[in-house]
């Protein structure tokens, strides 16, 4: 591992950093405040010069839904709030308890990311895909029953059927049967659900 990489305990790490920004911009559309006249507006007229506070984050995924995160604490969120408050005398609600906080699947330390740009955003987010796929994996490996119907029922992915005779008097395996079901081909030929006994080769 690099030098200048730093591990991280999820624990604290929450809250979506996109959610924090969508969550300030509908504040300011509901309740109809001029944001873009104030003397902070350079900071929310766009998510790139958001970003440009540096947040630190961690890659996640939601244990609820499965899905990846960037997210960050929220004392860094506090962090930014006194910044803004120092540097142009003005006081920013915490909206914190208008989000929903992110419960991380993972228990594992994660690698710290700064992010001050959104190409440096970008090149994070182009990571949660293979992170809720390596999530995703680790429930189904832990024989989570919900991952388990869920890709049943999508239909598009390999499967491998076993079924095994054993002698009762010594628990020697008299046959296996073993059938491969490739689930988007049997469902495109109308086949669907197998039935393994038909297709069991021994």
């Amino acid at each position: 591992m690099p030098s200048d990489l730093s591990l991280v305990d999820v624990a604290g790490w929450e809250w979506d950093l996109h959610g924090i920004y969508a969550a300030y911009m509908g504040h300011f559309q509901s309740n109809n405040i001029a944001w873009y006249d104030k003397s902070w507006s350079t900071i929310f007229e766009s998510f790139d010069a958001f970003l440009g506070f540096n947040w630190p984050t961690v890659v996640v995924t939601d244990a609820r839904t499965g899905r990846g995160h960037i997210v960050t604490r929220s004392s860094t969120l506090q962090t930014f709030l006194r910044m803004v408050k120092t540097r142009f005398g003005e006081n920013m609600p915490n909206l914190l308890d208008t989000l929903v906080p992110i419960l991380p699947f993972e228990h594992n330390q994660r690698i710290l990311r700064n992010i001050a740009d959104i190409n440096t955003y970008k090149k994070v987010h182009a990571t949660l895909a293979a992170a809720s796929f390596a999530a995703l994996k680790a429930r189904v490996k832990n024989g989570n029953l919900i991952e388990i119907s869920n890709l049943w029922r999508s239909r598009d992915k390999n499967f491998l059927a076993l079924d095994f005779e054993t002698s009762e008097k010594s628990l020697v395996a008299l046959e296996m049967g073993y059938a491969v079901i490739r689930s988007a081909h049997l469902d495109s030929a109308g086949a669907w659900p197998p039935v393994p006994e038909d297709n069991y080769r021994s």
